[in-house]
């Protein structure tokens, strides 16, 4: 099964494939999304916008479903004002099955 990590300084999130009886990585992979990978996607017409994800911290009544909110937003800018605020964008909720997402 993959094991998924994250680490700051080197790209964020990454997973591998694990040998089951050493445990070591023998395989870097994509890691896998709960998600659908088109969602990723900005669909705001403003340059320079990203997808972020938030997922549940809690469980909902179905045990093999996953909420997640999704928005769009520009990137970090350090507290620095923009020359341009871009205009609103969705927040949406999604309710996944994890296990169908990656077909």
């Amino acid at each position: 099964p993959p094991h998924r990590w994250y680490h700051a300084r080197y790209g964020g999130w990454g997973a591998s494939r694990l040998d089951e009886t050493t445990l070591e990585a023998v395989e870097t992979i994509e890691p896998p999304q709960p998600y659908p990978r088109e969602l990723d996607t900005p669909v705001s017409g403003t340059p320079g916008m990203i997808v972020r994800w938030q997922a549940d911290s809690g469980r909902g009544p179905e045990p093999d479903v996953v909420y997640m909110l999704r928005w769009e937003t520009l990137e970090s800018n350090r507290d620095m004002p923009r020359d341009v605020i871009p205009p609103p964008t969705e927040l949406e909720l999604y309710a996944l099955r994890p296990a169908l997402a990656n077909r």
